[in-house]
């Protein structure tokens, strides 16, 4: 059977699941996000003086623009399930500026009082510990334990790990890609060492540098037949596309 855990991070490389979020970060990152506020005629009005506007509108810290931003806590929702952002606040309690920070650097604990405290691994062992007010958490998918988000990759795993066990035969297949496969026929029967011999030789010549590699002279009576693609092969070429059309469905993109 199929391992139950994917690896997020080679399973989003698959070449469809990259598309696929690759899309939806690109598309929902290039909408203007505005912030609002109420007004006291009960309307809204854009908050533009309010410094958390320029952040998801403009600028989401000195380092990074809004754009770059969302699609990065977006791409990281479809890859782990979960994005994480520290949040800075001015004098005046005000948001000024949101720094992503990568899933992998991130453990997060429901304290006894049912809060929320995150540790982050910074380099050289150095660790930083921030409460749920000053980190901005988005999940994909509540998770059972009510605390960690669930990918879509998670969530079919048993697709993903299907993919990559495709995209690792292709690979293989891939790496004779070029050599041509097929039967050695003699007219007579030959001894084992015979065969050898014949096999080592011309496995030599195929497996060659050379740009002659692909020309080969047979004697002895020898006569090569070529393997034609097997249907085995195309069921298999079929699956891969059926296991591509599933990846998209699941990212629900066309």
């Amino acid at each position: 059977g199929l391992s139950s855990f994917v690896d997020p991070a080679r399973a989003s490389g698959l070449a469809t699941a990259q598309a696929c979020i690759s899309v939806i970060c690109h598309n929902l990152a290039a909408m203007p996000l505005n912030l609002y506020q109420l007004t006291d005629d009960g309307d809204r009005e854009k908050a533009v003086t309010n410094p958390l506007f320029g952040v998801l509108h403009d600028q989401f810290n000195p380092q990074m623009t809004a754009f770059e931003g969302r699609e990065f806590m977006i791409g990281s929702m479809l890859t782990a399930g979960n994005a994480y952002a520290r949040i800075e606040m001015n004098g005046r309690g005000q948001i000024i500026a949101l720094h992503p920070i990568h899933h992998a650097l991130v453990a997060v604990e429901r304290l006894e009082s049912g809060r929320l405290r995150y540790r982050v691994n910074a380099r050289r062992g150095h660790q930083s510990v921030y409460t749920q007010d000053e980190m901005l958490h988005l999940r994909y998918r509540l998770a059972p334990d009510g605390v960690l988000g669930v990918s879509p990759i998670t969530l079919a795993r048993d697709t993903f790990a299907l993919a990559l066990t495709q995209e690792d035969q292709a690979s293989k297949q891939a790496a004779r890609a070029f050599r041509p496969e097929g039967g050695l026929i003699f007219p007579q029967a030959l001894s084992g060492q015979g065969k050898t011999d014949a096999l080592d030789k011309l496995r030599n010549r195929i497996e060659s540098q050379a740009v002659t590699s692909g020309i080969l002279v047979l004697d002895g009576g020898a006569d090569w037949k070529p393997f034609a693609m097997s249907s085995k092969d195309a069921e298999f070429l079929e699956s891969r596309k059926l296991t591509q059309l599933d990846i998209a469905t699941i990212f629900n993109i066309p």
